[in-house]
């Protein structure tokens, strides 16, 4: 289980060139945001046996960390949000084009 100060997060994938499955679009607050760079990724298994997926990736140029663990999303929240989520997208199809 995520402990802290997280807020659940949708996220659509893609593959990156070494096959492996990166967030490309976050969804947060009903609000698009590409990720323009994932900078690294840490999976860990937990003490009953689940993966969870750490990501650190750029959000309109500011660095979260998103995490994945059993199929859900989240991301840390912090003060620093209102600019890194200052600039976001109406659909996913629109933030692809930013």
């Amino acid at each position: 289980m995520i402990y802290g100060m997280t807020s659940r997060i949708d996220v659509i994938v893609k593959r990156d060139r070494n096959g492996m499955l990166v967030p490309y679009i976050v969804e947060k607050d009903g609000k698009f945001y590409k990720v323009e760079d994932v900078k690294q990724i840490r999976v860990t298994t937990g003490r009953q046996r689940t993966v969870k997926e750490k990501y650190l990736v750029n959000i309109n140029g500011h660095d979260k960390y998103v995490f994945r663990e059993n199929n859900w999303w989240y991301i840390f929240d912090e003060d620093e949000d209102q600019r890194t989520f200052a600039k976001p997208a109406a659909s996913p199809s629109e933030a692809i084009a930013i």
